[in-house]
């Protein structure tokens, strides 16, 4: 910094007037007299010696002092070189040119600081020495006529200052320093400036909007005084005799609203937003005249334009929403051909029917109506002319039943009626033959006669007590029943068949559940040669691990399981978690066939081979014939062609086949000729009672001899004791399980339970 670009005006009461004094503090004006020194030829050094000499002739000042000196101005000039330097404004110091006139005609640019370069994007090497025209010739001349009038009075101004050039605005403070010159500190202001035209821009955006709006609005301040309206508001009070409520501005609309007896909810609600009680009140009213009402939605909602505590009111012509609102209600509520009531209104007079009957302890019929064969009619005779008898159909069952029950219409040809009050069933049936009587009597229709039948399921609350959709949902059920049984009937809802089913549905649900987290395992039953004591296999039978009751067995859930597709589901888990336990085992060194459970439903599905083949890759250490699939005698006989076909290509697979449950079926010597299973076993019903029932002995050793004509080998399930199994060894069956051998068990008890099996001695006994 060249502090000789810096005369006398650092105190200069014009540079006091605008505040410089402040910014560059007091110390820089004890060294005032340095600093014009420096001005005037940089002879600091002469001036201190100067005083040094005085010193020595006995003003009293030492060489101990003029060092003072000299290392106070120096820290002091870099003070204000800093300070010259980190100021956030920019500084630019100038001299006023004049003409031959003494008019200000340009000026020069002397010294600027740092954050001047910064704002102006303008450097000190390209400015100082040079005059304003030259760096930026498109100054105006009343710019250089305001420095002008600073230079020569010594006014300091204040002011604001966009430059095209730069692109920026700035709040400019100029101030004469010293004859001649004028000085400027440079605020950015530009983003300010940019929010302020933001601001104007949105305001009149708004203000333009808020007049296109076709809703009446106004703003009110907080005792109620009307502020601003916006055109609609105007338009409707100076031209439309409603406008009783509508007032203009200056007018307190509080007031009017809370002396006027029909507005104190008005009032009362804008009150309340005003005093921020509620954050917005909402209110339809209607305005009436001689000749129309029309209606208004009236909406309060504060606005923080204005201060916390104005709001903004809007009121919007609703008179045709609610012209529509009344059409759409009753369409809402009724069928529109028959004009009855339809399911949503049926569905609450159903509710007010069922509250009445347990008030007054009668009964309500719920019966749910189909025209038998309507369909054809209806293509034959065309939409026009079905749809006239469809309404006759109305109007008639109306003619059927009380002035207080109903007749609604469910849609195409189905409808239900409720008739309440019953003091007995007797009364109800009496109305069912009504209505099955009237649909009898011919129908007029395209010049044909033609006669209705119907079929009707009735339930009856509160035996039948279930909610309303179930209701429905039970007279549906029973109607079907009614045309299986051949139409022109009613027939009442089974509640005991329909708890079945519902249990039925709940368990699928369940088990499908359970299968998805995880809660099936599958147990083991070790199967043994007992004539030898090897362990030859074990058979996988599923158990359920339910949260709540512990461990099911599959007599818990299976039987509804196999009556639906869950049961394809649930025998692909047991297949690849049998053949992932498989791995598991051998890779203990343990090789065991395992046989699985396959039902009827999944051998039908076309895909079985495929899905099988998939499964099987996955597994590739598995052996051949290490798995062994167990299909019931029921369901090979339902196509014994296609179920051969189907075993031969998973024998391709390596994958054996056994006959569960032998004996329980219609075996016979073709069907065994022509069944390329490799296993029968026969079933634990005749196991058990091998020894006290001659019939399931003489089975027992039909089956053991069917077996060995037909080179297939036999086991036994179901052994329980060692009599068991020492007779099944004379009868010639040396395959068995059971509980006598072993209880179903966790995979992980297997190679601990075949480490310790030791067999029977009355078995070898039997052997030899």
């Amino acid at each position: 910094m060249n502090l000789n670009l810096f005369p006398k005006w650092i105190a200069n009461p014009s540079v006091a007037g605008v505040g410089l004094q402040s910014l560059l503090t007091w110390p820089f004006l004890l060294l005032a007299a340095v600093i014009v020194a420096l001005a005037l030829g940089g002879v600091s050094d002469t001036l201190l010696m100067a005083l040094a000499l005085i010193g020595v002739l006995g003003i009293g000042r030492d060489i101990t002092a003029l060092h003072r000196a000299r290392a106070e101005r120096q820290q002091i000039e870099q003070q204000y070189q800093m300070l010259f330097r980190e100021m956030l404004d920019g500084f630019a110091l100038h001299e006023l040119i004049f003409d031959a006139q003494g008019q200000p005609v340009d000026y020069r640019f002397l010294a600027v600081n740092p954050a001047f370069e910064r704002l102006t994007g303008l450097k000190a090497e390209t400015l100082v020495g040079r005059t304003v025209r030259e760096v930026m010739p498109g100054t105006e001349q009343h710019w250089i006529d305001t420095y002008g009038r600073v230079t020569l009075t010594g006014e300091p101004a204040l002011f604001e200052n966009e430059s095209q050039e730069l692109g920026r605005s700035f709040k400019v403070t100029a101030f004469r320093p010293a004859p001649g010159q004028f000085a400027c500190i440079f605020t950015d202001i530009t983003e300010r400036k940019q929010a302020e035209a933001q601001a104007n821009a949105l305001q009149d955006y708004l203000r333009c909007v808020l007049d296109s709006l076709p809703s009446h609005i106004a703003i009110l301040d907080h005792q109620g005084m009307i502020l601003d309206v916006n055109e609609a508001w105007k338009d409707f009070a100076d031209n439309n005799a409603l406008a009783v409520t509508h007032y203009c501005i200056g007018q307190n609309y509080l007031a009017i609203c809370e002396a006027a007896t029909e507005s104190e909810k008005t009032a009362a609600g804008i009150r309340a937003v005003i005093n921020r009680q509620i954050g917005n009140f909402t209110l339809e009213y209607p305005c009436h005249a001689p000749d129309e009402q029309r209606w208004f939605l009236l909406r309060v909602t504060p606005f923080m334009g204005l201060g916390p505590a104005s709001v903004i009111l809007t009121h919007t012509d609703i008179t045709e929403r609610k012209r529509v609102e009344e059409q759409i209600t009753h369409l809402a509520y009724h069928d529109a051909l028959t004009q009855l009531p339809n399911r949503v209104l049926l569905t609450d007079r159903l509710q007010q029917a069922m509250a009445q009957v347990q008030r007054d302890q009668q009964q309500l019929a719920v019966c749910y109506l189909d025209l038998d064969d309507f369909k054809p009619i209806n293509d034959a005779l065309g939409p026009v002319e079905g749809d006239r008898v469809l309404i006759e159909v109305a109007q008639r069952l109306k003619a059927c039943v009380r002035a207080g029950d109903t007749v609604a219409r469910m849609g195409g040809d189905e409808f239900v009626l409720l008739l309440g009050d019953l003091p007995n069933i007797e009364e109800c049936e009496r109305a069912l033959d009504r209505v099955l009587t009237a649909l009898q009597a011919p129908f007029s229709a395209a010049g044909l006669s033609l006669s209705l039948t119907a079929s009707l399921g009735v339930t009856l609350y509160p035996d039948d007590a279930a909610d309303p959709d179930a209701l429905l949902r039970h007279t549906d059920q029973a109607m079907y029943a009614a045309k299986q049984a051949g139409g022109h009937r009613y027939h009442w809802f089974d509640a005991d068949h329909d708890r079945r089913a519902r249990r039925h549905r709940e368990l699928l649900q369940q088990v499908e559940a359970g299968l998805a987290a995880g809660e099936f395992r599958l147990y083991y039953q070790p199967k043994v040669d007992m004539r030898t004591g090897a362990v030859i296999g074990a058979e996988a039978l599923i158990r359920w691990q339910h949260p709540d009751e512990g461990l099911l067995p599959p007599a818990r859930f299976m039987p509804t399981v196999e009556t639906s597709d869950l049961a394809i589901t649930l025998d692909c888990w047991v297949i690849q978690e049998t053949l992932r336990q498989m791995t598991v085992w051998a890779a203990m060194g343990l090789h065991l066939r395992v046989s699985v459970n396959v039902c009827g439903r999944h051998l039908q599905q076309l895909d079985f081979v495929a899905r099988l083949r998939t499964v099987l890759a996955r597994y590739p250490t598995i052996p051949e014939d290490g798995l062994e699939l167990e299909i019931l005698e029921t369901a090979a006989l339902d196509d014994i062609a296609a179920i051969s076909r189907l075993i031969e290509a998973c024998r391709q697979l390596g994958v054996r086949f056994a006959l569960d449950d032998f004996g329980t079926g219609y075996s016979s010597l073709t069907y065994l000729q022509h069944l390329p299973v490799q296993v029968l076993k026969i079933d634990q019903s005749f196991v058990r009672n091998l020894l006290a029932d001659a019939d399931a002995h003489a089975i027992v050793e039909g089956v053991i001899g069917l077996s060995a004509a037909f080179r297939r080998e036999v086991i036994a399930e179901g052994v329980e004791t060692d009599a068991h199994g020492s007779r099944l060894m004379q009868l010639g069956c040396m395959l068995a399980q059971g509980y006598g051998i072993a209880r179903p068990m966790p995979p992980e008890q297997i190679p601990g339970w075949i480490a310790d099996w030791t067999p029977p001695a009355a078995w070898a006994n039997a052997a030899g």
